[in-house]
């Protein structure tokens, strides 16, 4: 890819991508074709700012990990929250009442560390189908570069099909 094409995607997807992945971008946007270019760009990614938001408003719902594909979170999330919930409600002792703050204390907890690590999910997502559909478009290339090489050397020597 032209070097104007890679600095322009680098600055797209800076933020979108963890940090320490940004130099093994780099090397997989020079290899890709150009062709490529306006199909990447127009990719969505999850963006951290979204998946922050989520986790502070919605977070004790599971939707953070929703958003970023992580079921089994997401569920577990949901079910410790409408788990909390219930007990709360329906304690009639306050062995019960205790045990529904103590399960709102565990979701609120979760939740909240949860804010820091959400934000880090989604930039390996995003890193990781950005550079599927990088390693797919090198692929394509290169097989289409072998498939040429195999044209000429059969032009070339004066073979016909």
């Amino acid at each position: 890819m032209k070097s104007d094409n890679v600095i322009r995607a680098l600055g797209k997807f800076w933020n979108e991508v963890p940090q320490n992945k940004v130099e093994e971008l780099r090397n997989c946007l020079e290899q890709a074709p150009d062709e490529c270019f306006e199909t990447l760009m127009g990719k969505p990614v999850k963006g951290k700012i979204k998946t922050i938001l989520f986790s502070v408003f919605l977070g004790v719902f599971g939707v953070d990990r929703f958003y970023v594909r992580d079921k089994n979170k997401a569920i577990g999330k949901l079910v410790l929250n409408i788990f909390a919930t219930v007990i709360s409600l329906a304690a009639t002792s306050q062995f019960g009442s205790l045990i529904g703050s103590l399960a709102n204390l565990g979701i609120g907890i979760w939740s909240f560390v949860d804010i820091f690590f959400a934000y880090k999910v989604a930039q390996q997502i995003n890193y990781d189908e950005i550079r599927t559909f990088l390693m797919v478009e090198i692929y394509k290339k290169r097989q289409m570069e072998k498939e040429e090489k195999v044209k000429d050397s059969i032009g070339g020597s004066g073979l016909r099909p």
